[in-house]
């Protein structure tokens, strides 16, 4: 992609996740905003075990799961519309299925590597607190809902 000219250079090589140009780090781009603190500790958390999980089973000789880039896109499209509101692509079946087993599935997935890291219970507690409170996204919508206001929007935002 570099050698078309078209970008001017790595930061530019848009990707859901990839290894930083300037850091021994991977860069995860979804959902690099988080209305609440925790939700972001959340992220990072279950980024940070995703990759050592498969940092594990390629170490183990496990290959990756095919699935095709459209499904993957897919799967991003409905979880970016509907978040913890709607049903979630189930990785284990490609089918959808309740937020809740998706995620619990995902901490399932993880458990060993969450356990060893000291992270399962805390990682447990911060996916129940957007179930309780709402996410950000709802919050959004609901202000602009109430007040019609797209400032009042980001004036909450701000408080917050």
């Amino acid at each position: 992609m570099l050698g078309t000219t078209t970008l001017l250079d790595e930061g530019m090589l848009y990707f859901d996740a990839r290894l930083s140009a300037a850091h021994p780090t991977v860069e995860i781009r979804v959902a690099d905003v988080c209305r609440d603190p925790d939700d972001a500790v959340l992220l990072a958390v279950l980024a940070q075990a995703l990759v050592e999980t498969a940092v594990r089973e390629w170490r183990a000789g496990m290959p990756p799961a095919p699935v095709r880039t459209e499904v993957l896109r897919l799967a991003e499209w409905q979880a970016s519309k509907w978040g913890l509101a709607g049903e979630l692509i189930n990785p284990a079946t490609w089918a959808p299925a309740p937020v809740t087993t998706v995620l619990n599935g995902l901490v399932d997935h993880l458990a060993p590597v969450l356990a060893d890291l000291g992270d399962l219970g805390a990682v447990r507690d911060l996916l129940a607190a957007p179930r309780r409170r709402g996410t950000g996204a709802a919050r959004q919508r609901a202000v602009l809902a109430r007040t019609g206001d797209l400032r009042a929007v980001v004036r909450d935002a701000a408080v917050r």
